[in-house]
């Protein structure tokens, strides 16, 4: 099922303001990574609905979307952090 769900969450400027302050070119190509997975998520989400023959509705694929993202940008932003604290810098 081809889902034209938006993600209830989207970044703020506050957000890339906390983007912009990071500026090691490892933690720039995490963030990327970041952003791309949430469509390969809901890539995933398609596909285990086709597997099990069910569908989701767009609330709940956006609920488990950004249940996983939010979790996701946690431990991104936790390594991000302490990769930083390690070169001297603080966010």
């Amino acid at each position: 099922r081809k889902s034209g769900a938006v993600p209830s969450w989207t970044p703020t400027n506050k957000d890339f303001q906390i983007f912009n302050l990071v500026k090691s070119s490892y933690a720039k190509i995490q963030i990327h990574m970041l952003f791309s997975a949430g469509g390969m998520t809901v890539n995933y989400f398609e596909w285990v609905q086709n597997i099990q023959g069910f569908m989701w509705g767009d609330e709940k694929v956006n609920n488990e979307l950004q249940r996983y993202m939010r979790r996701a940008f946690a431990l991104l932003f936790n390594n991000i952090k302490a990769m930083c604290q390690s070169q001297g810098c603080s966010l």
